[in-house]
């Protein structure tokens, strides 16, 4: 048990250690994410407004073709008044050529308005691609920042989380499960020293018979107050105040 503890405690420092390194990163990490997923909506919103103006610009070609041919139809129609033989032939012509004079108003108004509607999606879409150059430079900022903070540990960092893979093969899955669970609850400190007859980590007093137990070091005992591992430190723990 005695080795177990010292790896545990060995664990401890690799991991504190880690700590530092990603806390010297702050919250760069996060914002570049954070910028990163902006960036991409930024994209999935103008690609959208790119593809309503092709569709409006889409219909405005159709509607305006639409419009050269009910022209042809009306001047066709026109023609044929000179050819009616009765007043029967005559109303049904005037009656197709007012029903292709509504078409052609409501034609022409629905290209106003798809007119309209593209003037609106083309300034959108030049002020996403503004905020979109503002994010991206934004991005490639942070994301520079973050290599350049990532480059000055990578090798701490990489020889830190390979002696850490080297000490955790030696603990089984429940203690280091338990080491998980309280480090995750303490702030990162899991295994604390004994200091003066106290607890090292919330600085209660011990009574004597437990701090002998600790010192045995030969099972792993919790405090009573704050819940973290003891451990005996020779350079740290003292029998007397």
């Amino acid at each position: 048990m005695q080795k177990v503890l010292s790896d545990l405690t060995n664990l401890q420092q690799i991991d504190l250690q880690l700590d530092d390194i990603i806390s010297l990163r702050g919250d760069l990490p996060h914002q570049v994410e954070k910028l990163n997923a902006k960036k991409q909506a930024s994209i999935d919103e103008a690609t959208n407004l790119q593809n309503q103006l092709d569709a409006c610009q889409k219909e405005r070609a159709e509607k305006e073709l639409l419009v050269k041919e009910l022209s042809e139809k009306k001047k066709k129609y026109q023609s044929q008044l000179f050819e009616v033989k009765n007043n029967r032939e005559y109303d049904a012509i005037s009656l197709e050529i007012e029903a292709v004079g509504l078409e052609t108003s409501e034609t022409e108004t629905r290209i106003l308005q798809l007119i309209d509607q593209e003037e609106q999606l083309k300034t959108a879409i030049e002020k996403h691609k503004t905020i979109l150059e503002e994010i991206e430079k934004e991005f490639v900022q942070k994301s520079e920042d973050l290599k350049k903070l990532i480059a000055k540990t990578e090798k701490d960092e990489i020889y830190l989380k390979d002696q850490r893979e080297k000490t955790v093969r030696h603990l089984n899955n429940r203690i280091l499960s338990t080491y998980e669970r309280i480090r995750k609850a303490k702030q990162g400190k899991a295994i604390v020293p004994i200091i003066r007859r106290t607890c090292g980590g919330c600085f209660k007093s011990l009574p004597p018979q437990r701090v002998l137990e600790v010192r045995k070091m030969n099972r792993i005992i919790l405090c009573e107050v704050c819940g973290r591992i003891l451990v005996w430190d020779e350079n740290k723990s003292e029998l007397d105040s």
